[in-house]
């Protein structure tokens, strides 16, 4: 989900099978980050092939999590959502750094589930993606014209069909 879709950690924990739409390709979500005293927008992001390759044997039904056993986690904290994800990196041999400042209060390390979502947003950029689709896709904050912007989910999926997969299956043996 961080790079598939460049969902934050707390967002992507968040799903629900009732978010996602296998058949039309699509993932409904309203960013946790958004300010919950304006009125609800979700936003539509289409799924990836490689996304939808996962998800499609794994299918689920209405309010059950994506994701049950980090579904209702908080992103920090002692518990949380980021080092959750950290203790899989160091299970997987993936090292990364603190990279705070020495006086700092809280960690900061150079690599985590954000990293995912800048990879997401920096390879859709290279493979030509054009900027309005990326703040779309991710939901990031833009100017008025927004409102006034409909895209097709079609038009969508064939702007990220160049995104590269990150799975290459084996080739057949003759």
């Amino acid at each position: 989900m961080g790079y598939c879709c460049g969902f934050r950690i707390g967002d992507a924990a968040s799903l629900l099978w009732s978010d996602v739409d296998l058949d039309r390709e699509v993932i409904n979500l309203r960013p946790g980050k958004e300010r919950r005293d304006r009125k609800a927008h979700k936003t539509s992001t289409v799924i990836l092939p490689e996304l939808l390759e996962w998800l499609t044997p794994r299918r689920g039904v209405g309010k059950a999590p994506l994701f049950p056993t980090l579904h209702g986690k908080k992103a920090g904290g002692k518990y949380g959502l980021s080092l959750t994800f950290r203790e899989l990196m160091g299970k997987a041999k993936i090292t990364f750094a603190d990279v705070a400042p020495k006086d700092s209060v809280k960690a900061f390390y150079d690599l985590g589930f954000h990293a995912l979502r800048h990879s997401h947003i920096s390879h859709a950029a290279n493979a030509g993606v054009p900027e309005e689709i990326r703040r779309e896709h991710v939901g990031h904050a833009s100017d008025v014209h927004r409102q006034y912007t409909h895209r097709e989910t079609e038009a969508t999926k064939l702007a990220f069909a160049k995104m590269p997969r990150l799975l290459v299956k084996p080739a057949a043996s003759a």
